[in-house]
């Protein structure tokens, strides 16, 4: 079963929140900053979600916070996310302990479920040394540079697809068709994306077209681990052949449905990001907040960076699929 999280959403079916417009060609990029979070709680009836949502897509775009925590003789459930275009931080967290003591005496299902979601986007331009627009010929390679740390504890460990985890995904546009709300799905305007698992290998995320769009099954580019060891980076090249609109996303979920199960999946503030545009080339961000002006010499081996962002899916809805007992 899938149901929207803005309408009457089930336990039974979330996994990354979110609407999804339809794929569009706009006539202009369109900066955002998203925060989203979701809780369900044994003192709740029916199932339903607690969601809490902040969307910014002023010019430029402000932060956007979210947060949730609830507790009672159950336990105890929250999740927060931030995400700041201008800072280039998406950070996020879930967390609950499940008692068991609700059996009975609670009017909602003897479980938790927390979920966060932060994410951002914007458009680079490549430029040449003379302000006219690079020409993106076969061979010419961008580079993105994401570190994630953090620290991440579950009782039992995940392993199951829908037991819970972290993922970070980067998703690459054809310029000018960034909208807040027609992120995610499959649709003409997606170039590629970039989806790495953190916490567990076999975690199953699948963006939610809500029936406008067809759902997209996201397939892991890596596994990350579980973060014991301290900071991960990850450096991914790419070939996008033209100028493109990019979206950067954090997001983690968990639940709880047996006593003395617990789970905290803590990303606060700590996935950050940087771009490097193809050699001999300057890059302008659509935002006007990433502007890189440092021009590398064709004899450098690799072009300099500027420091960007990080991420805790608005426009997008990702879901899991799971079988409440």
């Amino acid at each position: 079963m899938r149901t929207r999280i803005f309408l009457t959403a089930s336990i039974a079916a979330v996994g990354l929140l979110a609407t999804l417009s339809p794929a569009v060609v706009l006539a202009s990029t369109v900066p955002f900053s998203q925060a989203y979070v979701a809780e369900h709680n044994p003192d709740v009836p029916n199932d339903p979600f607690y969601l809490v949502a902040d969307d910014n897509n002023s010019v430029p775009p402000s932060p956007a916070a979210a947060s949730l925590a609830n507790s009672g003789v159950w336990g105890a459930a929250g999740a927060s996310a931030s995400a700041s275009l201008s800072s280039g931080q998406l950070g996020g967290r879930v967390y609950g302990n499940l008692t068991g003591q609700c059996a009975g005496t609670c009017p909602g299902a003897n479980l938790i479920y927390s979920q966060s979601n932060a994410l951002f986007g914007d458009g680079f331009r490549s430029l040449n040394t003379d302000g006219t627009p690079f020409n993106w010929q076969g061979g010419s390679t961008a580079r993105f540079g994401i570190t994630v740390d953090g620290s991440l504890a579950a009782s039992p460990a995940f392993g199951g697809p829908n037991s819970g985890g972290a993922w970070v995904t980067l998703l690459l546009f054809q310029h000018d068709t960034l909208s807040p709300t027609g992120v995610f799905g499959a649709q003409p305007n997606l170039i590629t994306y970039y989806h790495y698992l953190i916490g567990n290998p076999n975690l199953q995320v699948t963006s939610y077209g809500g029936g406008v769009v067809p759902n997209l099954t996201l397939m892991p580019t890596a596994y990350l681990g579980a973060l014991g060891g301290g900071p991960i980076s990850i450096v991914q090249d790419f070939q996008p052949g033209g100028d493109f609109d990019w979206v950067l996303l954090l997001g983690s979920y968990a639940n709880a449905d047996l006593p003395g199960q617990s789970f905290d999946v803590d990303l606060s503030h700590t996935v950050t990001f940087s771009y490097e545009g193809p050699e001999g080339t300057y890059t302008q961000s659509e935002s006007g907040m990433f502007n890189n002006y440092d021009v590398p010499a064709a004899s450098v081996p690799e072009p300099s960076t500027f420091a960007l962002l990080a991420l805790c899916l608005a426009g997008l809805g990702l879901v899991r699929r799971r079988t409440v007992h």
